[in-house]
C-alpha cells in the first residue's frame, strides 16, 4: 500500500526529528548527571526513550506502507546549560516544536485524503499533549524554585516518580 511521495517524504523527515529529540534528551541527561541531578537525568532519559520509541513507530509505519525509511543527518545536540531552568526551557521548546510538527503532518495527511496516515498520527496527539503539559509543569516548578534547595527537592521528587 504505497504512500503519496509528499507524505512519505514528510514522514521520513520526521524520523530524523524524533531521533534528534532522543539524542538531545540524552545529552540533557548526561549534563544533569554531571550536575548531580539524578532525578532530572532520569526524567530526561525517560523522554529520550519516548522519542526513540516514536522514531521506531514512524519507521515501522513507513515499512508497513512499503516505503523504506532513510535517516537524515542530525545536528550534534547542545550539551551545556547554565541552569536547570535553561535546560527545562530547552526541553519545553522541543516539545512545542514536536507538537507543531505532528500537527503539520496531520494537516498534510488530511489534505492528501490519506486517512491511514491521519489515523496513525492521531495516536501521537494524546502523548504529545501529555509530554508538553508535563514539560511545561516541570518548567513552572523549576522557575518557582529558582536555584539551590528548591531544585534539589524537585530533583528528589522526580527521582521518586521515576523509581515508582
Amino acid at each position: 500500500m504505497l504512500l503519496d511521495n509528499t507524505i512519505a517524504k514528510a514522514l521520513n523527515d520526521h524520523v530524523s526529528v524524533e531521533l534528534a529529540g532522543s539524542v538531545s534528551y540524552l545529552s540533557m541527561a548526561a549534563w544533569a548527571d554531571i550536575e548531580g541531578l539524578s532525578g532530572f537525568a532520569s526524567h530526561f532519559r525517560k523522554e529520550a526513550a519516548g522519542e526513540y520509541d516514536h522514531m521506531n513507530q514512524f519507521v515501522a509505519y513507513l515499512s508497513d506502507r512499503d516505503y523504506q525509511a532513510t535517516f537524515n543527518a542530525i545536528p550534534a545536540p547542545r550539551s551545556q546549560w547554565a541552569s536547570v531552568e535553561e535546560a527545562m526551557v530547552h526541553a519545553y521548546e522541543m516539545e512545542l516544536d514536536l507538537t507543531k510538527r505532528i500537527n503539520d503532518l496531520v494537516a498534510q495527511a488530511r489534505a492528501a485524503s490519506d486517512y491511514f496516515t491521519e489515523a496513525f498520527l492521531a495516536g501521537f496527539i494524546p502523548q504529545q499533549i501529555t509530554d508538553t503539559a508535563e514539560s511545561e509543569e516541570l518548567l513552572k516548578r523549576v522557575r518557582m524554585a529558582k536555584d539551590g534547595q528548591g531544585i534539589l527537592i524537585i530533583d528528589q521528587q522526580i527521582a521518586t516518580q521515576a523509581a515508582g
